[in-house]
C-alpha cells in the first residue's frame, strides 16, 4: 500500500472518484449536488498548485483505492490542518483502508507541526462517524444548514 501526491495529469482518475463520493453523498444526504467537470478541474489545479491544500491517491500495486484531500494552515495561531474530503472506491470499503488514511494523516500533520486536526462529515454518515470517534476524533460544535427555495 502507498499513499502518493496526485499529479496535475491525474486529474480524470481524481475525477472518478470524487463523482463516486458525490454518488455516495446524494445517497446519504438525499441531496441534489451538480456537478461540473469544468468547475472541479478548475479546482482541483488550484489545490494542485496551493502550498495549504493536499491530494493524495491511495494505491495498493498501481491501483488506486481512493483519495484525500486536506488542507495545512501554518499561519494560523494554532497550526491547523483540515479534511476537505476522503473517499474510498467502493469495492474497498469496510477493509480498512480509510482508517489507514486518515491514520497516515494525523502522523503526516504530526510531522508538519500541525496542533489541532478536524474535519466534517454528515450526520447522516454513520459509517464515517464510528471510524472517526474510533480514532480520537470529537464531536465539538454544529453546523446548521438550510435549504432555500
Amino acid at each position: 500500500m502507498k499513499i502518493r501526491k496526485i499529479k496535475n495529469t491525474e486529474f480524470e482518475e481524481f475525477y472518478n472518484l470524487k463523482l463516486e463520493g458525490i454518488k455516495y453523498f446524494r445517497k446519504i444526504s438525499k441531496e441534489k449536488i451538480p456537478i461540473k467537470k469544468i468547475k472541479l478541474k478548475k479546482q482541483f489545479l488550484e489545490s494542485i498548485n496551493n502550498k495549504e491544500a493536499f491530494l493524495y491517491f491511495l494505491e495498493d500495486n498501481k491501483k488506486i483505492l481512493g483519495y484525500l484531500d486536506f488542507n495545512i494552515w501554518k499561519k494560523s495561531n494554532i497550526p491547523t490542518s483540515y479534511i476537505n474530503d476522503l473517499i474510498i472506491k467502493k469495492e474497498f470499503r469496510r477493509k480498512g483502508y480509510g482508517k489507514k488514511l486518515t491514520q497516515w494523516f494525523i502522523s503526516f500533520s504530526k510531522k508538519k507541526g500541525v496542533k489541532r486536526i478536524g474535519l466534517g462529515t454528515r450526520i447522516e454518515n454513520k459509517k464515517a462517524l464510528r471510524l472517526y470517534k474510533k480514532l480520537g476524533f470529537k464531536i465539538i460544535g454544529y453546523n446548521l444548514g438550510m435549504k432555500i427555495k
